[in-house]
């Protein structure tokens, strides 16, 4: 496991293999890419993570499925504890 931290550290990826890492802005997930399937949320957030999301689009290389906030909260979980049921 491996964490990354971006610029003024705002933004992170936590990597756990290069198929499995889960990407931050302000502590909170806002993409996944999980067994080599790329996730970002739906969800509206400022600008700057706005601007983070991106920054992970272009990292990544591979276009994105759109996904809740939940539905990515869960993939995230997945990836860093193994499988996980979470309440919606």
């Amino acid at each position: 496991m491996h964490l990354k931290q971006y610029g003024s550290k705002s933004a992170a990826c936590l990597t756990i293999n290069s198929f499995n890492k889960v990407f931050y802005s302000y502590k909170t997930p806002v993409a996944v890419l999980l067994d080599g399937e790329f996730f970002v949320t739906t969800e509206k957030f400022s600008s700057t993570t706005r601007k983070h999301v991106n920054l992970f689009i272009r990292e990544v290389g591979i276009s994105p499925n759109r996904i809740s906030q939940g539905d990515l909260r869960r993939k995230s979980c997945e990836i860093i504890t193994g499988p996980v049921y979470l309440p919606y």
